[in-house]
């Protein structure tokens, strides 16, 4: 659908089409610093003097795109730029106004034959995981509330060490032993949560 510039170059474009219809005259400089900050190095300024280097040793090469208080890092300002060439190829043109970089359509009937074509038990791993990733996700914001309530970080600890233990166990290819140790681990955690949560309520 993006022809030969790919689509992530094709992402970049539409950014760039987007950021110059929004603010007119910025160069490529401008696109960076707020675009990629990395690729933005911050210098000082000398009164009647041009930017210093963050690298005293560097030689000024009076042809790199600068702003005030910096210029582009050397991948940005060589001559044979992706960005470069992108940015100025770029018609300012308002997100609204461009051709969607998505094909809804063909998404969606690619999302569907998969529905039709998995297999059940591939799709089982993949809510379990969904399922036990917001559960972990319920349980941690209800443990945030209570430590901050000062109900301790028994709770809190126990969220966290249930989500390590998910982020190094959950995965393709569970068998049922797997589930088996998930489910009893998430039971586990939930009843500690529980607990300390009454704990916590009753009457001193």
């Amino acid at each position: 659908q993006q022809g030969s510039i790919g689509l992530g170059c094709a992402q970049l474009r539409a950014d760039m089409q987007g950021f110059k219809a929004c603010n007119q005259g910025a160069t490529l400089a401008d696109f960076v610093r707020w675009y990629s900050p990395s690729d933005w190095e911050e210098t000082t300024t000398m009164a009647g003097n041009h930017p210093e280097h963050t690298n005293p040793e560097e030689e000024w090469d009076e042809s790199e795109p600068t702003r005030a208080g910096g210029r582009l890092s050397a991948r940005m300002s060589a001559k044979d730029s992706l960005w470069a060439q992108l940015y100025d190829s770029a018609q300012p043109l308002p997100v609204q106004k461009q051709t969607p970089l998505m094909d809804a359509p063909r998404a969606g009937d690619a999302a569907v034959r998969h529905l039709l074509e998995v297999a059940p038990s591939d799709l089982f791993e993949q809510l379990l995981v969904v399922a036990v990733g917001n559960a972990q996700l319920e349980g941690a914001i209800l443990a945030h509330a209570m430590a901050s309530l000062g109900a301790g970080n028994e709770a809190l600890d126990l969220s966290e060490s249930f989500g390590n233990f998910l982020a190094t166990t959950c995965g393709r290819g569970m068998g049922p032993a797997k589930v088996d140790h998930i489910c009893n681990e998430a039971e586990r955690v939930a009843h500690g949560i529980v607990e300390e949560l009454l704990h916590a309520l009753r009457p001193s």
